[in-house]
């Protein structure tokens, strides 16, 4: 809903638009109406306009107690993942000295230490060629969005991790890049069940090359198989600043 205030129009009424002398009348009219807030927009014409949500009382006493909360015993036991990870900055310094494909084959191998991001989510490298990379990712609970599934953002993460590193392979020592735009489809949910397989396989290609602009495209596909999503991304190429190695 959008109120406008004209001064000298009246008070304010709720509807499409609202006519008030001053901020003051705008808020008072918002309160009487139930409506939680009023913020102001920017009208572009002389005249402020404002912007409100709609909160009928039983959903404001909601928002200002505490009984309507459900009693911790019936959310169970917390539950706890630890993750471990080492300095990424020493990752970064050694990657500037190889090529990308030595520097993920070494990754792969467990020469260089993997980034914190990978750790976080349970990525590992499967397979490592020239222009294509296969991950492999094994989601928990710990993942999972409010309505009971892995949330997208992991499966996006995972396809932006697939295409840049295929990006990653095709560069010298010293380039590197970074994701400028990224487009998934998500194609089906994924569920983490106790008698069933939950590993994703993600797999990274680079379609086209470039010396400034690459395009890449990248799928997840589940332990059926079957895809789950799939991925066209564009990766900016630029040369790498050489600081100081961190001590270790």
């Amino acid at each position: 809903m959008i109120i406008e205030s004209r001064p000298g129009r009246g008070s304010p009424r709720v509807g499409g638009s609202v006519c008030a002398e001053s901020v003051c009348q705008v808020r008072a009219g918002a309160a009487a109406a139930g409506i939680a807030r009023v913020l102001p927009l920017q009208s572009g014409q002389g005249r402020p306009k404002f912007a409100v949500g709609r909160c009928d009382a039983a959903t404001l006493a909601a928002m200002t107690t505490t009984e309507s909360r459900p009693p911790a015993a019936e959310w169970g036991e917390p539950r706890s993942r630890t993750i471990t990870w080492h300095d990424p900055m020493i990752t970064a310094a050694i990657g500037r000295t190889m090529s990308g494909l030595d520097f993920l084959l070494a990754m792969r191998d467990g020469v260089v230490p993997p980034p914190p991001i990978a750790t976080h989510f349970d990525f590992e490298i499967g397979a490592v060629t020239e222009g294509d990379v296969v991950f492999h990712c094994t989601p928990d609970e710990s993942a999972y969005n409010p309505i009971g599934m892995v949330h997208g953002g992991l499966v996006c993460t995972l396809l932006d991790t697939v295409t840049g590193c295929s990006v990653h392979t095709t560069l010298p020592a010293g380039v590197g890049y970074t994701s400028i735009e990224i487009k998934v489809n998500y194609l089906r949910p994924i569920q983490v069940v106790d008698d069933r397989p939950s590993g994703l396989t993600a797999h990274g290609w680079v379609v086209r090359p470039g010396r400034r602009i690459v395009f890449a495209e990248g799928d997840v596909c589940g332990a059926d198989g079957r895809k789950v999503a799939t991925a066209s991304s564009t990766c900016l190429v630029f040369p790498l600043e050489s600081p100081a190695p961190p001590a270790v």
